[in-house]
């Protein structure tokens, strides 16, 4: 059958361990793997070190194409592949305005957070207090 973005894609992987006995993993790969992996190695097989333009545009094209709750695994694919791919979509579920009020709150919580770190680990002041 043809594969779209809308099937997914799977396998199942035998995963043999040291200890104990041979287990199967299902992989599920969504949104038209087949596809992305044709462009991925067109990128690849280009003989410059930038993507080719075609590829760039099928690649943007695929991107916007998969539902927003698969844009965070896929940015991380992204960035881990070698070279790292570009990947310019933001996540269209939640709005601009919001992630950016998030983002902050985030900054804030981790500088409360390391401020703590640097509390809990400073020596206590002499006398006990």
């Amino acid at each position: 059958p043809t594969q779209t973005h809308d099937e997914a894609f799977g396998f199942i992987r035998l995963v043999i361990q040291e200890k104990g006995p041979p287990t199967a993993q299902v992989v599920l790969l969504p949104f038209g793997y087949p596809r992305l992996l044709s462009i991925i190695d067109d990128i690849h097989s280009a003989a410059k070190p930038q993507i080719p333009p075609l590829a760039r545009q099928e690649l943007d094209a695929f991107v916007r194409s998969v539902p927003s709750y698969y844009v965070k695994a896929l940015r991380v694919a992204f960035k881990n592949a070698r070279p790292p791919l570009p990947f310019d979509r933001q996540d269209q579920s939640v709005p601009a305005s919001i992630q950016t009020t998030l983002k902050r709150y985030r900054h804030i919580a981790e500088e409360a957070r390391d401020a703590k770190r640097t509390r809990d680990a400073a020596p206590p002041p002499p006398g006990g207090v």
